[in-house]
This record gives C-alpha cells, sequence and structure tokens, in this order.
C-alpha cells in the first residue's frame, strides 16, 4: 500500500496513452498532463529510483469543462478506453473525475472544474500551460502525451505552498527552504539526501490514516505537512534535473509568469 502509482504501473501508461488518444482526436480541445505524474515523466530517464508514487493523473485543458461536457467529452472517452478497469465517471467538489475501480488501490484521473470566476481568474494560466505543452515519451510505448513545461510545473507546486504558507501553517523545517525558493536561490538544490526524503514522504502517506485516531487538527497538521513536503520535493527534484542539464528550463519563461502576477 505504501508504494501508490507510478509510469512503471500499467494502468498509468494506458491511462497516459487513451489521454493521448484524445488530444489526437480533438486537436481543438487539448489536455495535457500536469502534477506528480507529470513530475515522473520529466525524471524517468534521469532518476528513476526518485519517482515520487501518487494515486491520480491530473489533467488540464484552457477550456471551461462543466460535468456534462467532461461525460460527454473527455472523461466519456477515458472511461470507454479504460473500460476494463471498470471505470465511473463523477463529479466531485473541486475535480471532475474517472475512477479506475477494479484496480487496487483505485487509480484517479482528475481535472479541476472551476466556477466562472475561478475559471477567469486562472484562465491565462491554463491556456499558457496548455498551449506551451511539451510532448514527452510514455514509457515502453511509441506514443507520446503532451505534458506541462518544468517551469509551468513549478510554478503551480509553488502556489499550492503558497496557500498553506497563508494560513500560517508551513512547517518549520520548510521555511528556510521555500524562502530561498522565493528569492530564486537555486544552488543549494541537488538530488543528495532526495532518496532519504522520498522514504520519509512513503512513509509519512502510510501512517496518514492512523493520525485521524488522534483527532482531526492532529490529522490536518500532519496532513499540511505532507503536502507541504511532497510538493517542495517536487520542486527541488525539477530544479535538480534542470541544474544538472538533464531537462530544459528557461529562466525568462519563468520569470515571465511570476512578473504577470505581481
Amino acid at each position: 500500500m505504501i508504494n501508490k502509482f507510478t509510469i512503471d504501473d500499467v494502468v498509468v501508461k494506458e491511462s497516459l496513452d487513451a489521454v493521448n488518444h484524445y488530444d489526437k482526436e480533438n486537436p481543438d480541445n487539448k489536455f495535457v498532463v500536469i502534477g506528480g505524474i507529470a513530475t515522473q515523466l520529466y525524471t524517468d530517464k534521469y532518476s528513476h529510483d526518485l519517482l515520487r508514487p501518487t494515486t491520480d493523473l491530473d489533467l488540464a485543458t484552457d477550456k471551461k469543462t462543466n460535468f456534462e461536457s467532461y461525460k460527454n467529452g473527455i472523461g466519456g472517452y477515458l472511461a470507454h478506453r479504460l473500460n476494463k478497469y471498470g471505470p465511473h465517471i463523477a463529479s466531485l467538489r473541486h475535480v471532475l473525475e474517472v475512477k479506475l475501480t477494479d484496480d487496487k488501490p483505485k487509480f484517479l484521473i482528475h481535472t479541476y472544474k472551476f466556477t466562472e470566476n475561478g475559471y477567469k481568474r486562472n484562465q491565462r494560466s491554463l491556456e499558457r500551460q496548455t498551449s506551451n505543452a511539451l510532448k514527452l515519451q510514455i514509457p515502453d510505448s511509441t506514443s507520446k502525451v503532451y505534458v506541462a513545461r518544468p517551469e509551468d510545473l513549478l510554478d503551480s507546486k509553488i502556489n499550492r505552498i503558497k496557500i498553506i504558507i497563508t494560513k500560517g501553517k508551513i512547517p518549520e523545517e520548510f521555511k528556510l527552504l521555500y524562502e530561498n525558493i522565493e528569492r530564486n536561490i537555486w544552488s543549494g538544490f541537488s538530488k543528495d539526501n532526495m532518496e532519504e526524503w522520498l522514504n520519509d514522504l512513503k512513509q509519512e502517506k502510510e501512517e496518514l490514516p492512523s493520525v485521524y485516531d488522534h483527532g482531526f487538527e492532529e490529522f490536518t497538521q500532519a496532513l499540511d505537512h505532507y503536502r507541504c513536503s511532497k510538493d517542495l520535493y517536487d520542486v527541488a527534484l525539477l530544479v535538480s534535473l534542470a541544474l544538472n542539464g538533464n531537462i530544459s528550463f528557461d529562466e525568462s519563461y519563468y520569470r515571465d509568469i511570476v512578473d504577470k502576477k505581481e
């Protein structure tokens, strides 16, 4: 249970391939891979042992998507192609979901849903991610899938950490690391000790359900710690890959993202 899904798993590869086929057939409504699986795809060739397991495949599109259009569009398409996994399509609080119910544990495919105002706030970011996405190889396949650029992934991860900071919930041990990120001080990032960090994350995720028995407040603290740690891990991994020249990272593109928010 501690090791969830990586791009080594057949269900993940088949899900990525299904997204690729959808994009080929619907070029005007492209969906791109974001989140943990996107980071895995960039990491795979250079630091395979540092893939961080996840429970879901996150997708982004620049089109406003509601449950009806999702069922009749990519949600229904993925469910059809992945029919052997007993897919279930649902609309949850923040995401639209295809749950592959025959897998244990269940693998989830998510697309964020927005209110009208929420979509307007995020539209420029979604359009940038989608239009500038890169095509990366699906492991053990001749197919490629659109993946958000490393600069966009980094920005997204840092934004999620900012939310935790705004709530005053960032763990003390991560403050200096985050401050260096804010100041664009990347020199201290390397793959040293990343394996130990990854093992700690796996253990932390495994222990989360038992923390709930100690009360809701302690559970939310543990959850915030895990979320912050995993996003910082992905940031550190992407930055170290860029510093080593393993992946291309355009600092002017990244600065442009940041400057347009200020």
